[in-house]
């Protein structure tokens, strides 16, 4: 109770503040001025705002290298004189080049081409060459920018079937040093491609786009007479660089090869049956027959030719009957 009734100087304090408020208080009435006046927002116009040009950069020198080789290949086949090459740069350039003639040819905007090179070369699987081996594929390829490189033998079907292809389609078909005559038939839906060539010795090429291994040439004395002979009867100034007909769909491309020792000719041609004037077919009748005998059941799928080929006339009625007159002066009729 006692220290309830004391005088702390509370009290004393509490009345001097309210002293001081009163005191500093404005009169009655009075107009209490603000000490930030608002400041006038001027309306937007439309001109445009000053462009302010950019600080100066040093000009990158990086320039790009379109000649650089992305992929080169080398492809060869020793026993028959074949030895072709492939060059392709960042620009998507490609040159082919045959190594026998020195012929070379540059395409342009093969990025497709060079893209599927890019993936599959480092997926081939190479054996080593054997000893002994003229008629092996060899295969050598370098990638510069993923730096991988392989060489050795190269036995796989599809890529055997693809160089050979590119390579003949653009550098024309390859036929052995010394050819007298040859013909080169481009893979169907029903076979691949494959090449027959007769040497000035008598010796007799054969093999298929996907052989691993040319096979070694046979002595054909009866189809080298025949073929001679053959030959002889051709004037090659009478003959068209190429022929085509009605052909049905499928039809490969063939390539006739004729060395007349002064002239040397190849003939382009789809469906014979349909296209060869008559005196070239007794040549191609006489190749064809070796060709068939050789294959003899490899493409059984192969369908028939749309008309014999040694027709020399052929007629078909609206009945569907057909009849022939081959070049032997036997008349083929069928109802």
């Amino acid at each position: 109770m006692i220290s309830a009734c004391q005088d702390d100087g509370s009290a004393k304090e509490l009345e001097a503040t309210r002293t001081k408020a009163a005191e500093t208080a404005p009169a009655p009435g009075a107009r209490i001025l603000p000490t930030l006046y608002p400041t006038r927002t001027p309306i937007p116009t439309l001109a445009p705002a000053e462009t302010v040009p950019p600080l100066p950069t040093d000009v990158p020198n990086t320039p790009i290298a379109f000649d650089q080789i992305v992929v080169e290949l080398s492809y060869v086949i020793p026993s028959i004189g074949l030895e072709r090459s492939l060059r392709a740069n960042v620009s998507s350039a490609l040159e082919l080049t045959n190594g026998t003639t020195g012929e070379a040819v540059v395409l342009r905007d093969q990025i497709g081409v060079i893209f599927e090179l890019q993936q599959s070369l480092p997926e081939l699987s190479m054996d080593s060459l054997p000893e002994e081996c003229p008629g092996c594929v060899q295969l050598s390829y370098n990638l510069p920018l993923a730096d991988l490189q392989d060489q050795g033998w190269l036995t796989d079907t599809q890529m055997l079937a693809s160089l050979e292809n590119f390579t003949a389609s653009n550098l024309q078909p390859h036929f052995p040093e010394g050819t007298v005559v040859g013909l080169r038939r481009s893979a169907t839906p029903y076979r691949a491609a494959h090449t027959l060539a007769l040497t000035s010795d008598g010796s007799l090429w054969h093999w298929m786009a996907t052989d691993g291994v040319v096979p070694d040439p046979t002595d054909a004395a009866e189809f080298s007479d025949t073929t001679r002979s053959e030959l002889e009867e051709l004037n090659l100034e009478e003959l068209a660089d190429g022929y085509s007909g009605p052909c049905p769909a499928g039809a490969g491309l063939e390539t006739l090869y004729i060395n007349l020792d002064t002239q040397v000719k190849q003939i382009k041609f789809v469906c014979p049956e349909l296209s060869l004037p008559g005196n070239l077919l007794p040549l191609y009748l006489t190749i064809s027959d070796e060709v068939d005998e050789l294959l003899e059941g490899t493409f059984k799928d192969e369908p028939e030719k749309t008309i014999p080929l040694n027709s020399l006339v052929h007629f078909q009625s609206s009945d569907e009957s057909k009849m022939s007159l081959l070049n032997d002066g036997i008349v083929s009729l069928t109802d």
